[in-house]
């Protein structure tokens, strides 16, 4: 792809200059209260240390491949967290990875006197932070890609096509059944995107093995065309860290030639963070090879050797 980018640079091909909003939804890395579905596996600090990693690579991935200043001008990146005081621990984070001044911080906020990530009032929240985002608008009306913590492997070239095709919505499934990712376009009413799966009562759709199929059926009946992404896989269960462990190991097998190469100092740790090299002027480039644009989870695999995973 950066082979494409060189050659497009060389015969005047006019790059795309995007526009819409790019949000991560955390729930603050805290001992005891994340991930604790793999505690048995990493124990509570472990589980906890793991988040945190990913929430870094997720983070750091779009800061890298987002940097172009041309390109991103109008594309704004908001991390909202919960709970309300988790904002230090969140502006900690962005300033360890020297990226504060490219991210707004917005607090999940509360419904019904809760203010945190659980299932049962999600659909209402998630409403909130949409109706909120919107209103800051940014100067354009693009879409609103919403992202997880949980899958570190970010798939970079979805959010491209999604902000190439501002139009349509984009769903990447998860292999739980639920989603790791969905581009809202702006046309959209707010109220008919995640309100449906909190329908019922009990969480209504969310957290199951049918969530990505009820959101897909929300936005379906509300006249909207809805293009499937690739497959993520969120980290909530033993089996999904050694999987992922696996492709770790196999990334690591097939690039270790390119990794010999040398490379300044004060990037060492981001170098070889994304799958293609200058990612920042490649993201927005139609690719005619389809090729995937992947993060390399460098913290998440660090988190994970400490763990004794890798």
């Amino acid at each position: 792809m950066a082979d494409e980018w060189l050659q497009d640079q060389q015969s005047g091909v006019q790059s795309i200059k995007a526009c819409g909003t790019v949000v991560v939804v955390a729930k603050c890395p805290v001992p005891g209260q994340s991930k604790t579905r793999l505690a048995p596996l990493l124990g509570d600090r472990g589980a906890a240390n793991l988040a945190k990693a990913m929430l870094c690579d997720v983070i750091l991935a779009l800061s890298l491949a987002m940097q172009n200043p041309i390109e991103f001008e109008n594309v704004e990146r908001i991390l909202v967290y919960a709970p309300l005081t988790g904002e230090a621990t969140m502006k900690g984070i962005l300033e360890e990875l020297q990226v504060e001044s490219q991210w707004t911080l917005i607090p999940m906020l509360e419904y019904q006197g809760q203010n945190n990530l659980q299932s049962s009032d999600l659909g209402h929240k998630l409403t909130h932070a949409l109706i909120q985002i919107r209103q800051r608008k940014n100067g354009c009306e693009g879409p609103v890609i919403f992202l997880g913590m949980d899958a570190p492997e970010i798939p970079l070239d979805e959010i491209a096509t999604a902000l190439t095709n501002p139009q349509n919505a984009l769903l990447c499934p998860a292999l739980d059944g639920g989603y790791g990712m969905l581009s809202v376009p702006a046309h959209v009413h707010a109220q008919h995107v995640f309100l449906p799966l909190s329908a019922g009562g009990e969480g209504g759709r969310w957290s199951t093995s049918l969530t990505a199929v009820a959101q897909i059926k929300a936005l379906t009946d509300a006249n909207v065309r809805v293009r499937l992404g690739r497959l993520m896989q969120d980290m909530d269960e033993k089996q999904d860290v050694q999987d992922l462990c696996q492709r770790l190991v196999s990334q690591s097998s097939t690039s270790s030639s390119s990794t010999d190469q040398a490379t300044p100092d004060h990037c060492s740790d981001k170098a070889f963070l994304l799958e293609e090299e200058h990612p920042q002027d490649c993201l927005l480039k139609p690719s005619s090879g389809g090729q995937k644009l992947t993060s390399r989870c460098s913290y998440t695999r660090r988190a994970l050797e400490d763990l004794g995973q890798l």
